[in-house]
This record gives C-alpha cells, structure tokens and sequence, in this order.
C-alpha cells in the first residue's frame, strides 16, 4: 500500500480508536524545556532559566500505524520548531502510545526525532509495508535561506519505537 497524502493511515491499524496527536505529550532532546499544549497541535515552553521559549508545532504530514509490525499503533509526523529566531527547523517525530495517562487513558508520547533541517520544504509523504518516504526540497550549497533548490526522497523506519533513516 502506497499513499502520497498529508495523513495517512497504515492498513489494519484502528486508528479511528487512537488519540489525535495534537494531544501528544511533548518533551524536546538537548532542551531543558517543559512544553505545553498552546493551542491545538502547538506546544510551547521556556527553558529552565526563562531565556528560551521554544515553540513546536504538528503538520498536517503524518501516519499513523502499526509501522514497525510489532502489534501496536505508532506514529511518525513532521514537526515544526523556533527559538524566535530566523530558523524554522523541522523534524520527523515518532510517537508511541502511553497507557499511562491516567484514568485508564491512553496519549502519544514523543519517542525520538530525525532533523530534515531548516526551512525544508515537504512535498509529500508516502508509506509502503511500514517504510516512510519523505519528498522534500533541501538548501543546495550557494541557496539562500528563503529558497531552497535540491529535490530529495528521504526513507524512514520505526525500530524499537523510534524513527531510524533507512
């Protein structure tokens, strides 16, 4: 099953069931940042000494299920993330599902992130027998910031409930 769309579903996978990711719980790698939801699919926090405020947001590009065939529904998203600054860094996150939420409640949990860089440009996600491809357009060598040029095919996996390049 091969599907270019901003969200997909994996054959098989109750999806219908899971909990919307705009409800994930959010914790950055290298940042002593708490995040909360700000508004529906944006988190954002400030770091332990108040200097930084961090912002991440959900987009529309996504699949959920069972990815890694072990039984159980993930998920893999591009996110978007700022400092305030000039850059809009984005990521492909994986999300594993927590029963530990609380009142029997299940949620999303981060797992792990691979960068696709600075102001990447996604042009389309498909997913085939639990392989993600992501067709992006990246900075060449000599493009500004505001522009990039190089067209690539990035191909992902979730091993051991985290995204891996493959």
């Amino acid at each position: 099953m091969a599907l270019v769309v901003a969200m997909a579903a994996c054959e098989g996978a109750p999806t219908s069931e899971l909990p919307p990711l705009e409800q994930a719980e959010m914790a950055l790698d290298g940042f002593a940042v708490t995040l909360s939801p700000d508004t529906v699919g944006i988190w954002e926090g400030r770091s332990s000494d108040g200097t930084l405020l961090v912002r991440v947001g959900l987009t529309e590009w996504q699949v959920v299920g069972d990815l890694d065939r072990d039984g159980t529904p993930d998920a893999l998203a591009v996110l978007w993330t700022s400092g305030g600054g000039s850059g809009t860094f984005m990521e492909l996150a994986s999300f594993q599902l927590d029963s530990k939420a609380g009142a029997g409640g299940v949620r999303w949990l981060r797992s792990g992130a691979v960068s696709l860089g600075d102001r990447v440009r996604i042009r389309a996600m498909t997913e085939s027998s639990g392989t993600v491809e992501l067709h992006v357009t990246r900075h060449g060598l000599d493009d500004p910031m505001c522009c990039p040029t190089v067209d690539t095919v990035l191909s992902f996996e979730v091993v051991d409930g985290r995204v891996a390049e493959s």
